[in-house]
């Protein structure tokens, strides 16, 4: 519950502060990231939590996997900071908001220390939930201490990645030393089963991205950064609806994974479906009520997409 009520507390604030134009930026950027977090991830978390559930049991085994995740994601990271550094030499659009893209290029690292797919794995999602927990009640406090003015909005991806980094922190501590894991060289042989078995879901990854971000690159670079303020809080709407169904599959997958129990499955599915239905009845009943008491009357251009959207 509180990781779905956080942003809807911190949103209308940022908003309103910082203005739709300025939180515009922020979301282009976080959007330009966005394609290289699908790069740094390398889709490695999906087979990587069917190998953890696998080996449950098996520190050495558990050690292995997480250490091979951690090395080849950070050599992901390292590579993906150069491409973004090469990107803003050259484009011009990029350089202006040089900084806004690095703090938000930050927020991959963040997730890579996470360690979510070990938790979804071993079923202890708890763990994860009071990681996200803690940095967005962190992440919460410094944006009402720290953005005061429209000026401010470049420091949004800095407070947010310090936040996160928080939450990282204790999910290291969790990783390493409540689960006693311990660091472990990964083989060449393991890195390339985990490429091989992680790239069809990279693929799929990139093709989802490209769908869900494209209208942002494309509004940003051909209307104003207005429009994609409107747009975020369209798709952030839409997200936090779907926020209960997708925690209930991601913390069903491993045991799923494990037990191969294909009704189950069936069962999840059609109530993904039932809830999804009466969230689109929702958003098309109340839509204006929530644009307006989310982001004000500078926001209501956003109704009509938004009930269009759901």
């Amino acid at each position: 519950f509180i990781i779905i009520i956080i942003p809807f507390i911190s949103y209308p604030y940022l908003i309103r502060v910082v203005g739709s134009e300025n939180f515009g930026l922020v979301v282009y950027a976080l959007s330009i990231t966005a394609f290289f977090k699908v790069f740094v991830k390398f889709g490695l978390e999906i087979p990587a939590i069917k190998f953890v559930a696998e080996s449950a049991s098996n520190k050495s085994e558990l050690s292995k996997i997480v250490s091979t995740i951690l090395i080849l994601q950070l050599l992901f990271f390292v590579i993906g900071i150069l491409i973004l550094t090469l990107l803003i030499f050259i484009f011009s659009q990029f350089k202006e908001i040089q900084y806004i893209l690095y703090f938000s290029y930050f927020f991959i690292l963040c997730e890579i220390l996470s360690c979510l797919f070990l938790f979804q794995g071993l079923e202890k999602m708890k763990y994860a939930v009071i990681s996200n927990a803690i940095s967005g009640i962190f992440g919460l406090v410094l944006i009402f201490i720290f953005i005061q003015s429209e000026s401010d909005y470049i420091y949004i991806p800095i407070l947010q990645t310090t936040s996160l980094l928080v939450g990282a922190s204790y999910s290291l501590w969790i990783v390493f030393f409540k689960e006693g894991l311990v660091f472990k060289l990964p083989s060449k042989i393991d890195c390339k089963k985990y490429l091989k078995e992680s790239f069809p879901f990279l693929v799929s990854r990139f093709g989802l991205v490209f769908n869900s971000e494209i209208s942002i690159l494309l509004l940003a670079n051909s209307v104003s950064m207005q429009y994609v303020a409107y747009y975020d809080l369209i798709k952030k709407i839409i997200v936090a609806l779907r926020t209960p169904s997708s925690i209930i599959t991601q913390a069903m997958y491993p045991y799923i994974a494990k037990t191969k129990d294909k009704i189950l499955a069936k069962n999840i599915f059609y109530i993904g479906i039932l809830v999804s239905l009466l969230l689109i009845g929702f958003v098309y009943a109340y839509g204006d009520h929530i644009v307006i008491l989310l982001g004000g009357e500078s926001m209501r251009p956003a109704i009509g997409p938004l009930t269009l959207y759901s």
